[in-house]
């Protein structure tokens, strides 16, 4: 299911959900093993159908759950839910001034998260008409102890290509607060094609009909089998290479082969977009503590 979250009004709402509660839970208990899920793509918390996922997910005590949300509607329902009460929920909250999101209701739903204890974390797209922007915001989550992380925007603005126009000072900053893996292949756009890669293996992008495809960066027509719906759907044994020449640098990025790297982890670490900042740590109750804030702030203390 979603509901877009980009795009201002140029974009129109669109209800995916299918209803089929009964058809999506056997399709991942087939499965058998630990599923952790990441809803993206569109706007889930207050969508038709959310409770139902959420519920459906709740009732499985080795299922677990990312939402990726701009959190323009209450999470009070999702707080109340199994899934919170077990803290198998996480919440990366993604803020888009240019989209149309509010900073008070945004500030007023992520304190609800941090408040409930869930792990939390808050994003935020460096367009380069809302990068400035990031300074001030900045310095509101880290007061209220709210991780952070920011992504490299990819494609063109008034003409230019991004990320290759951003400036010295920016390009610092995103490799001063980005993990390494993220730098080579988010920044520096270094092509992941014919690398060994565990999407189909351990990682399926599932759409809203079920169709399955390897991950977000993959084209369509790159269809793992048929679909999750399909009694006979099973994972991939084995690795596949990598096809496209983009990594988005978000799960996706854990799952593929880089010795440079070391060996990838035998699991997600169960937080949000854990793939973005190395050793972040802290939160909630406690300080962030960003491995390379000295440097970070040279850019964020900028007039």
């Amino acid at each position: 299911m979603r509901i877009h979250c980009y795009g201002g009004t140029n974009k129109p709402n669109l209800t995916l959900w299918n209803g089929k509660v009964k058809e999506w839970t056997e399709a991942f208990e087939r499965l058998n093993r630990d599923i952790y899920f990441v809803l993206s793509y569109g706007e889930s918390i207050g969508a038709p159908g959310y409770l139902d996922v959420i519920d459906i997910i709740g009732r499985h005590p080795n299922w677990e759950c990312c939402i990726i949300t701009n959190l323009k509607e209450s999470p009070e329902k999702l707080l109340a839910s199994q899934l919170a009460k077990d803290k198998r929920v996480y919440i990366a909250g993604c803020f888009h001034p240019l989209g149309g999101a509010d900073w008070e209701t945004f500030k007023k739903h992520i304190l609800m998260v941090r408040d409930a204890d869930i792990k939390v974390m808050a994003g935020y797209l460096f367009y380069p008409p809302q990068i400035d922007q990031w300074k001030e915001y900045f310095k509101w989550f880290d007061e209220h102890n709210i991780r952070t992380f920011v992504r490299r925007y990819v494609g063109e603005y008034e003409g230019k290509k991004y990320p290759d126009f951003y400036s010295k000072e920016v390009r610092q900053f995103l490799r001063d607060i980005c993990e390494p893996k993220v730098i080579k292949y988010g920044l520096d756009l270094t092509s992941p094609k014919g690398r060994p890669c565990l999407a189909s293996k351990d990682m399926i992008l599932v759409h809203y009909d079920g169709t399955v495809g390897l991950c977000a960066d993959v084209p369509d027509n790159y269809i793992c089998q048929t679909n999750i719906f399909n009694p006979n759907f099973k994972l991939n044994d084995n690795m596949v290479y990598c096809p496209t020449n983009l990594c988005g640098g978000d799960y996706g990025l854990l799952h593929m082969v880089d010795g440079e790297f070391g060996d990838l982890p035998k699991s997600i670490w169960h937080d949000c977009f854990n793939a973005q900042v190395e050793n972040l740590t802290g939160g909630g109750k406690e300080k962030v503590v960003y491995p390379k804030r000295e440097k970070m702030e040279k850019w964020l203390n900028r007039t």
